[in-house]
C-alpha cells in the first residue's frame, strides 16, 4: 500500500485529502508543520509527500531538498494556491510535480499514479 504524507496548514485541505485518498486505498498521514512532517518521515516508510509550498515557519525549498537528500526514494508533489511554484529554483521545478489549488481531486490521483504506476490509480 502506498503511504502518502500530506503537509498543509489548512485543516480542511488535510481532512479532504485524507478522506479522499484513504478511499482510494492509500495509507495517508496528515500534518500541519515541518517538525511533524520530519517526525513522520523519520519513523514511517513514506512513499510520497504532498506538500503545500506556503506553510508558516517552513522554508519549502530547504525542506524539499532535505527530503531529496535524506530520503531519495520519496516522491514529492507540491501544491499552492498562488504562484509560489514559479519562484522555486529550476532544479525543484523540473523534478517535483506541482498542482495549483483549487484542484479536482482526480488530478491529485493522476499525479500519484504517474509517480507510482497505474496499479495504484
Amino acid at each position: 500500500m502506498v503511504h502518502i504524507l500530506v503537509i498543509d496548514d489548512d485543516p480542511v485541505m488535510r481532512s479532504l485529502l485524507k478522506s479522499f485518498l484513504s478511499l482510494r486505498k492509500f495509507k495517508v498521514d496528515c500534518v500541519a508543520t515541518e517538525s511533524e512532517a520530519i517526525n513522520v518521515l523519520l519513523h514511517d516508510n513514506v512513499d510520497i509527500v504532498i506538500t503545500d509550498l506556503k506553510i508558516p515557519g517552513m522554508d519549502s525549498v530547504q525542506f524539499i531538498r532535505r527530503i531529496a537528500q535524506t530520503k531519495p526514494s520519496v516522491k514529492i508533489i507540491t501544491m499552492s494556491g498562488d504562484t509560489s511554484f514559479d519562484r522555486l529554483p529550476q532544479d525543484i521545478q523540473t523534478t517535483t510535480p506541482f498542482i495549483r489549488k483549487p484542484f479536482k481531486l482526480q488530478e491529485i490521483v493522476t499525479l500519484i499514479s504517474k509517480l507510482t504506476g497505474p496499479a495504484n490509480d
